[in-house]
C-alpha cells in the first residue's frame, strides 16, 4: 500500500499559482493534445529546445501535465528526468495504447486520454521559477554544484506543493521526497508560528 504523505495548497491557490506560472512563462507549452498537429508540435518543441530552457548540469528537466477546462487549469502530474522527451513520448504511447494491460500507469494514462479531457504538457523553466518564486540569491547559488544537481528535484517538489496535482508522487528514495518533506515541514512550522501569534 502506498503510504506517501501529501499536503498541498488549496485548489483556489493552486489555480492562481498555475495561472501566474503560465503568465510569467515559467510553464512553457510543449504540446496541447487537442491540437490536430500535436505530434508534429512535440517534435518541433524538442528541436527548438533541445538544450532546454532549464537543464541542470546533470541534464535534469521538469515538466507538468495540466487539464484545462474553460479558463481553469488543474495539475494532473509532474515529472522530472534527464530525458523528458522520452518520458512524455512514453506517456503519449500509454495514452494511445490498445493493448490489454494491468499496469496501473498505462491504465491511468489511457483512461485520461479516453476521457477526452483537454490535456496540455508544459516544461517548467527551472531557473525562471526559482528567480520569480523562491527568493533565492542566484549569483552564488549558480556556482554551487549541489544546487546545480538538485534544483530540478527542488522545483518538482515545490511546484507539486503549489499546484496540487491529482496524480503526483515523489520517489520513495528520491531527492524530490526529501525536498517535499522539507517544504511541507517548513510550511507547517510557519503555520504554527502564525497560529501562536
Amino acid at each position: 500500500m502506498d503510504r506517501r504523505v501529501h499536503e498541498y495548497v488549496d485548489s483556489d491557490t493552486a489555480q492562481m499559482n498555475i495561472n501566474k506560472y503560465i503568465e510569467k512563462e515559467v510553464f512553457v507549452k510543449i504540446i496541447d493534445l487537442q491540437s490536430k498537429t500535436y505530434l508534429k508540435d512535440f517534435e518541433h518543441y524538442f528541436m527548438d529546445n533541445n538544450s532546454s530552457l532549464s537543464m541542470t548540469s546533470e541534464g535534469g528537466r521538469t515538466w507538468i501535465m495540466l487539464e484545462r477546462e474553460g479558463g481553469m487549469y488543474r495539475a494532473i502530474t509532474i515529472g522530472q528526468s534527464q530525458d523528458i522527451k522520452k518520458e512524455i513520448k512514453d506517456i503519449l504511447s500509454y495514452m494511445k495504447s490498445k493493448y490489454s494491460s494491468k499496469n496501473k500507469k498505462i491504465l491511468f494514462y489511457r483512461n485520461l486520454y479516453n476521457s477526452k479531457k483537454h490535456i496540455i504538457f508544459y516544461e517548467i523553466n527551472i531557473d525562471l521559477y526559482i528567480k520569480y518564486f523562491c527568493n533565492l540569491e542566484t549569483g552564488d547559488i549558480e556556482k554551487n554544484l549541489f544546487y546545480e544537481i538538485s534544483k530540478d528535484y527542488f522545483v518538482e517538489a515545490l511546484v507539486a506543493y503549489n499546484t496540487s496535482p491529482s496524480d503526483w508522487n515523489y520517489s520513495f528514495a528520491g531527492m524530490d521526497k526529501r525536498f517535499y518533506y522539507h517544504i511541507i515541514g517548513s510550511y507547517a512550522k510557519e503555520k504554527g508560528q502564525d497560529n501562536a501569534n
